[in-house]
């Protein structure tokens, strides 16, 4: 199991399980199965309405479909990155993309990523970018070296966290509710890389004890609030769950 430590500056050392070369390289798999799909789907249905389009629209779609075949795979990557979410593959795998300081991964950088998977798929022994993942000791291919990004396993969300969706049936939902409200883009873009890594460590983290977790719970709280030039929470778990829902 590979992973990657990132030092922040409240002297936390945070550790982020990588995805190896297997989980990649199925993740990739299930995207191409998709896309084949879809692929499929939308050129069945360009070719049968070009048997009874008299403007030959549905001809010349059809063939700049195929004609575009090779960027087809960086299509579909942009397609869910400008959507803010991961792809079917990844998302079967539990697979994230994060920049290395723990971060979501930018639109940028997605798009630098997604620019070097039509030469990474090219059919030498092994596709290139496996050869690459397989070589790398943070199982990093070509794209991931230029767009300075990495792939995680993300875990879900074990219990015991404060990431979640929808809230317990015993959690202050006004409150919560409150804090979200307080939330406004521009304080968002006050949380550097090194307040995301450590927001989505203690997200993550199940096992520790209530004591603990309570500790750190407040103190990064309080840190936030003062970030976010707002009051010290009556409910640092509401308000770090409140956090957790925008980010």
């Amino acid at each position: 199991m590979v992973r990657h430590r990132i030092d922040t500056e409240e002297g936390q050392g945070l550790e982020l399980e990588l995805a190896g070369a297997g989980s990649r390289a199925a993740a990739g798999a299930l995207d191409i199965a998709f896309g084949g799909v879809v692929l499929i789907l939308i050129s069945t249905v360009l070719g049968i309405l070009s048997l009874i389009d008299p403007t030959f629209f549905s001809q010349t779609l059809l063939a700049t479909l195929v004609g575009a075949g090779v960027a087809l795979p960086t299509l579909w990557q942009l397609f869910f990155a400008a959507r803010r979410v991961e792809t079917p593959g990844k998302r079967r795998l539990d697979l994230t993309v994060v920049d290395r300081a723990g971060a979501p991964a930018t639109l940028g950088q997605h798009a630098l990523r997604a620019l070097f998977l039509p030469l990474e798929l090219l059919p030498l022994p092994l596709p290139l970018g496996l050869m690459v993942i397989f070589a790398h000791p943070e199982s990093r291919r070509l794209g991931d070296l230029v767009a300075g990004t990495l792939v995680t396993r993300g875990g879900g969300r074990p219990a015991g966290t404060w990431r979640f969706k929808r809230p317990p049936k015993n959690f202050d939902s006004e409150l919560l509710a409150g804090y979200e409200a307080a939330f406004t883009p521009a304080r968002l873009a006050r949380l550097g890389p090194a307040e995301r890594a450590l927001c989505s460590d203690l997200a993550n983290r199940a096992g520790l004890r209530v004591s603990v977790r309570k500790d750190l719970e407040s103190r990064l709280a309080r840190r936030l609030a003062r970030l976010f030039d707002l009051p010290e929470p009556e409910s640092p778990r509401a308000f770090l769950a409140a956090l957790g829902r925008q980010l």
